[in-house]
């Protein structure tokens, strides 16, 4: 049988939610392909070009996967016809992992966890909770001194943050002295 051909790109973007089960929903698009298409498939696994689920997307460019956290994910798509057919994969998307690693007494970034598409960027804020102040950022498990936000940059591997928080204490006044 004579495959489908469709040029697609899958572009990764990241919608990361709060994780119970160290799955993070991740959102991809892709563009749609041209020819008599019945829908899209998703494929994805830990390791390149050999997928391990795929998804049956039905006819839409877009779908939520909740990818496994702490692996490197490969994902790939392919488009479909009435008769079954099945394109080419498209090109693969290499996915890593940021785990965010729970302070006491502030918030870090707004998810449990990001998924980056390789070579990617993402700026991850850590905010205190009133009455407290950041003592120290960890990445990958070391400090990297009290920062209000980490820039994770062309990234190439799974990462994980955290942060210190420690009261906010007031210094004792200095030279109090009488004015004449």
């Amino acid at each position: 049988m004579k495959k489908l051909q469709f040029a697609m790109s899958l572009s990764l973007i990241c919608l990361a939610f709060v994780s119970i089960c160290h799955a993070t929903p991740t959102k991809f698009a892709w563009d749609a392909s041209a020819g008599p298409v019945q829908g899209y498939k998703l494929y994805y696994g830990s390791t390149s070009r050999n997928y391990t689920v795929v998804k049956d997307v039905g006819n839409q460019t877009t779908y939520t996967v909740d990818l496994p956290e702490d692996k490197v994910n490969y994902v790939a798509a392919t488009a479909y016809d009435a008769n079954g057919n099945e394109s080419d994969y498209s090109n693969e998307v290499i996915c890593y992992t940021i785990k965010v690693q729970p302070g006491l007494h502030g918030v870090i970034g707004k998810n449990t966890s990001y998924v980056i598409e390789k070579g990617g960027n993402v700026i991850i804020a850590i905010v205190p909770d009133q009455g407290f102040t950041i003592k120290d950022v960890l990445i990958d498990a070391n400090r990297v001194g009290p920062l209000a936000s980490y820039t994770f940059t062309d990234i190439q591997a799974n990462h994980s943050i955290g942060a210190e928080f420690a009261e906010f204490v007031l210094s004792p006044i200095q030279h109090l002295r009488v004015i004449p």
